[in-house]
């Protein structure tokens, strides 16, 4: 009763609980099936199997609408605690180590380490314009500041990623 209950009771989580299973059906899918299906003693009718191999891989964008929804649902009051601030001070300082050494010491896996950086600051600016909305632009003590991690993180993006 509680499984009906969970995918067919009117409530707005509802559609959520049919994309979660979804995820988990088209990844076990993808996991165990399309190895199963690959397998060369199995059939001989190749160009089907590859068309439903593309059909079932197509589906990981779904994993995509799930962070979607967490970002939709979630107020992400843990953006404004202390453990959050120090730690984005804490990932300042590494980026700031960072370029420092790489004026000093020539690597290939330096782009790596900028990605994650690049990506940990679009994901802390992210979730603090959804937690501030306009009022990150616009708080009087905050708004200078905040102006100019944006426009950092946004050229770092511009340079890396566009």
């Amino acid at each position: 009763h509680l499984g009906v209950v969970y995918f067919f009771y009117e409530h707005p989580d509802v559609m959520w609980h049919w994309l979660d299973l979804a995820i988990v059906v088209f990844g076990v899918a993808d996991t165990w099936f399309i190895p199963w299906l690959l397998d060369e003693h199995r059939q001989h009718h190749i160009g089907v199997r590859v068309s439903l191999v593309r059909l079932l891989r197509i589906t990981r964008f779904l994993r995509v609408l799930r962070l979607v929804k967490i970002y939709l649902v979630e107020d992400f009051r843990w953006v404004e605690s202390k453990q959050f601030q120090y730690l984005v001070g804490g990932v300042i300082f590494v980026n700031a180590i960072v370029i420092g050494l790489e004026t000093d010491i020539k690597s290939r896996n330096w782009w790596y380490v900028e990605q994650f950086l690049l990506f940990f600051f679009v994901f802390e600016l992210t979730i603090r314009l959804r937690r501030e909305g306009c009022t990150f632009f616009t708080h009087a003590e905050d708004a200078p500041w905040n102006w100019l991690d944006f426009l950092i993180v946004v050229a770092g993006v511009v340079d890396a990623w566009l």
